[in-house]
């Protein structure tokens, strides 16, 4: 029997089997997609504002959340109001700045708000010494704080030893996770697993199995949340991680992924062959 699923490399023993003995008719009303979008949707590029959408990719995702009745969330370290510049069109189910901020039909998850103050001291630390470094850049978010250094990957090893020294006061309410060129500053009591679990209380991802892809440690949370939850996890990219049942080798191979999935469900497999 044709598998439900598009091809896709898989783990021994990985949830997504459970997914491939469904008819597509059946995975139409079981499956919740959560899905990152810089380096898993787009492809990265020198800095965060110059990023291009492919001109499918709206379309793939609209139909995809058309077909699951509205079961899938873009789940982003961006800002909301970023995720909205790339996508205009439409207003997606978000979880943004790592679940900093959300919008769709979960309840923002209850955040302890000792690391707005704490942000706040550290701006001007960060302020006081990035500018001595050539090829940073700083970006704030509001509820987090994102250093990208794509322009001087050399300064990795030296620059995450600083950002933990000067982070190192407030390490109660903050914590630094290590992207693709980049470093993130965000509150430590929300991830982007926190959107996971808040969206899987309520219609229309209720109930259903969910698939998280992403492709960076920045995801972790939010894939091991979907485990959590009887679903499975697609890292791009990556082969070493073990949180991962499934592996597509770039954001071009999600893509086309993502398109042939919302063929299988709308048409049938057939239609895809």
């Amino acid at each position: 029997m044709q598998q439900a699923l598009p091809p896709l490399e898989l783990q021994p023993g990985s949830p997504a089997v459970r997914l491939n003995r469904l008819e597509p008719g059946d995975l139409r009303q079981r499956l919740a997609l959560f899905l990152d979008i810089d380096g898993t949707l787009i492809d990265l590029a020198r800095t965060p504002q110059s990023v291009q959408v492919p001109e499918m990719l709206p379309g793939v995702l609209c139909a995809l959340e058309a077909r699951l009745d509205g079961a899938l969330a873009l789940v982003t370290g961006r800002s909301l109001a970023d995720v909205d510049r790339l996508f205009p069109a439409r207003r997606f189910v978000v979880g943004a700045q790592h679940g900093g901020e959300m919008r769709g039909p979960a309840r923002q998850p209850r955040q302890e708000m000792a690391f707005v103050a704490a942000l706040n001291r550290l701006r001007p630390r960060l302020e006081t010494i990035l500018p001595s470094w050539s090829g940073l850049l700083l970006e704030d978010k509001g509820r987090s704080i994102a250093i990208h250094y794509r322009e001087n990957p050399s300064v990795a090893f030296e620059l995450k030893t600083i950002l933990n020294r000067i982070m190192a006061p407030e390490i109660g309410a903050l914590e630094l996770l290590e992207g693709k060129c980049v470093f993130e500053i965000k509150p430590r009591n929300f991830d982007k697993g926190d959107v996971v679990r808040a969206l899987m209380t309520v219609a229309p991802f209720k109930g259903r199995i969910p698939i998280f892809i992403g492709d960076d440690e920045t995801d972790r949370a939010g894939m091991a949340a979907s485990r959590a939850h009887g679903g499975c996890t697609i890292r791009v990219g990556d082969k070493r991680d073990l949180l991962a049942d499934g592996f597509l080798p770039s954001p071009a191979a999600t893509r086309a992924w993502l398109r042939e999935l919302a063929i299988r469900l709308d048409h049938g497999v057939d239609a895809a062959q």
